[in-house]
């Protein structure tokens, strides 16, 4: 460390308890909660973009606050034992025992990121907003806010090594660099994630997660502790109205960025210079409130504020977890106000008693035991170092997951959108599935290329650019429904199922007509609507539903988080899909037409696919419906999958070959047996 470090003037107030950023805390805590009640309708109107505003306030506090306490240690010529003790006994033992009940609470649910920091790595959303994604029976996963601990505690890993590596004239100017720095290193986290072919929603949520994208706000913290003194001394530009640099600075930059930002993230998924500057332009706003705050003690008298700030890490901790068990992030069922109050009294409530009784005895224990918990003489380390110093390593470890989790695609295997047509382009969420919404607004007839097969789609979201042909007399026909793998996402049009089975029955000397009446996104309620609809139209004598493990799920939700165990274990998977099929079942008895149900899976190697298929052919039988028996083929391949490729895990072609001949082989049977 230089000498100069040392003897540098010691910040404003270095030591000083500021309870304005208590105050400012506490509101920061208050537009999260509020934020994450906006499916409540009567807190609809509160916007979406408070909770992410409040964020970057947070942020920003903790660049401030653990600067200066680094600054301080640097220049008291302390290690960084003492720094890693307080900081370990303030986060991690809540934090654990948390997950712990999470853990207990949800069986099956994802820990291990949260639990290694790693969460904002792996954690890709199904759209912008994180609390959108589902987990279990339709609700938010009760860990998805812990991606802003992990941004936290990534900074708590780097930034104090930093600072007592380098001398401090130097570490002056570093955030200032990353600030700057970070639109270029968003773009260049856009342009990885893009390679991997991730969906532009799955994109703009990791870009909204990932640690090097959010370094403003804590820079921000960070350059205002490193320049205090410059910052916070009066500036005289006409006596008496003497105010402080950083109040003009904070003033201009309020005025600027918050209506830039206001404006661009508004947007359902930004684009242009917009999608590399949303995130610095609302640190900087954060920023600037940050700033004012500062310079308003007299906001330190909001005693109800104050509190709030006190206890609001546990607060953030436990909201999502109780607003998820009391239903009132569920997109489909409405809940009350009273709900929502009973909600955020809990969640205030148990932040109170953690904090008394179980965070603040903790970190007194590790203050005025600062010995017990430092070990060596020559070299010494606390345990708050070790342990930071574990997780740190643990995370190193999950980190290098990431490229076998999401590799390179092949440029010629990513998905284009679309082919010059007459009617415009295709929404470029068509990758995520056929919403109704999105079906709406699609052109009359649309292509693209995805491992460099080209899609054809027809307006109604078929996999067809014709209309579906007259029905030739004499000729059986027979529909396939289903979702993506049905469709036959990453295989020639011409060796999707309903192609196979048309082929190998024609080998067979039984003549039919079978047609792909599959869409990519849909689950059992959609094919019961297809079926409803289109299938009335087509007339067919034949009704072939692929199943697959999606059609458990309600729609429009992600199953990110979900397993099977999820599904066997929690009855109202099960109910969901037995009402709608039956409803499936008597709209075919009504027509006349048999119905054939097969669980469609790529992988026989897989032990849960076992219990799946087990599960869903249990229902089968009991429900009275015609299916085709999984065991033989799980059997026969025990030990291969069929994934289109490493980059896709939709069923390969020779997947749906194999499909086809248990399906042309059950038709043969009910064939022989008169059933058709």
């Amino acid at each position: 460390m230089a000498n100069s470090d040392r003897h540098e003037k010691p910040n404003v107030s270095e030591s000083s308890y500021l309870p304005q950023l208590d105050t400012l805390r506490g509101v920061a805590c208050l537009l999260v909660l509020l934020a994450h009640l906006n499916q409540v309708p009567a807190l609809a109107p509160i916007p979406v973009c408070l909770g992410t505003l409040g964020v970057g306030l947070f942020f920003v506090l903790s660049g401030y606050l653990i600067t200066r306490i680094l600054i301080r240690l640097k220049q008291d010529r302390q290690g960084l034992n003492e720094f890693y003790n307080h900081r370990a006994a303030r986060i991690l033992p809540v934090y654990y025992l948390t997950l712990f009940v999470i853990a207990v609470a949800w069986p099956g649910i994802h820990i291990v990121w949260p639990a290694t920091f790693s969460f904002n790595l792996f954690f890709v959303s199904s759209s912008r907003e994180y609390f959108a994604v589902a987990h279990g029976d339709g609700l938010t996963s009760p860990i998805a806010h812990t991606w802003s601990l992990c941004v936290e505690e990534q900074y708590y890993w780097t930034w104090p090594v930093l600072v007592w590596l380098i001398p401090l004239k130097v570490v002056r100017w570093i955030p200032l660099g990353c600030i700057f720095a970070t639109p270029l290193i968003t773009w260049g986290c856009a342009w990885g994630l893009e390679v991997r072919d991730l969906q532009p929603q799955a994109i703009e949520g990791m870009l909204g997660r990932l640690t090097p994208t959010q370094l403003v706000g804590l820079s921000c913290g960070s350059l205002i502790a490193l320049h205090e003194n410059w910052l916070l001394r009066p500036l005289s530009i006409s006596r008496p109205w003497a105010v402080r640099l950083h109040g003009i600075i904070a003033m201009v930059v309020l005025g600027v960025v918050l209506p830039y930002w206001l404006v661009t993230i508004r947007l359902p998924i930004a684009a242009g210079l917009e999608r590399y500057l949303a995130g610095t332009m609302l640190h900087l706003c954060c920023a600037a409130i940050f700033a004012i705050t500062l310079l308003t003690p007299w906001l330190g008298r909001i005693q109800v504020l104050r509190w709030l700030g006190k206890i609001s890490y546990g607060a953030y901790l436990f909201h999502l977890p109780i607003y998820v068990a009391l239903g009132l992030t569920n997109g489909i069922n409405q809940a009350s106000l009273a709900l929502a109050i009973l909600a955020v009294a809990l969640t205030l409530g148990l932040a109170c008693a953690s904090y008394f009784a179980f965070e603040s005895p903790i970190r007194t224990l590790v203050r005025e035991n600062e010995r017990a918990f430092t070990w060596g003489s020559s070299v010494r380390v606390s345990a708050g170092s070790v342990f930071m110093a574990f997780i740190a390593l643990v995370f190193v470890a999950e980190t290098l997951k990431w490229p076998d989790l999401f590799p390179v695609v092949p440029e010629h295997w990513r998905t284009q959108i679309p082919l010059a047509n007459d009617h415009g382009t295709i929404p470029e969420t068509m990758g995520e599935g056929l919403t109704r919404s999105i079906r709406a607004e699609l052109p009359t007839e649309w292509s693209y290329y995805s491992h460099g097969i080209l899609h054809e789609v027809d307006k109604e979201g078929f996999r067809r650019s014709r209309p579906f042909p007259a029905k030739t007399d004499g000729v059986p026909r027979i529909v396939v429904l289903g979702d993506s793998y049905a469709f036959g996402q990453c295989v020639e049009a011409d060796q999707v199922l309903s192609a196979e089975i048309e082929r190998i029955c024609l080998k067979r000397g039984m003549p039919i007509e079978a047609l792909n009446v599959a869409r990519p996104g849909s689950e059992i309620e959609d094919v019961r609507d297809v079926l409803r609809t289109k299938c009335r139209e087509l007339n067919p004598e034949v009704v072939v539903y692929a199943a697959t493990i999606s059609d458990y799920f309600a729609p429009y939700m992600s199953y990110e988080n979900r397993t099977a165990s999820d599904i066997r274990e929690k009855a109202h998977y099960a109910k969901r899909f037995r009402k709608a099929l039956r409803e499936i079942q008597v709209e075919c008895r009504q027509r006349d037409t048999l119905l054939v149900v097969v669980f469609f899976t790529q992988f026989p190697n897989d032990p849960e696919t076992w219990k799946m298929a087990e599960f869903t052919e249990s229902i089968f039988e009991s429900e009275g419906v015609d299916f085709i028996a999984l065991k033989p083929f799980l059997e026969k391949y025990r030990d291969r999958s069929f994934p289109a490729s490493e980059f896709d895990v939709h069923p390969s072609a020779e997947c749906h070959h194999i499909f086809a001949e248990m399906v042309a082989d059950e038709l043969e049977r009910l064939r022989r047996e008169k059933r058709w």
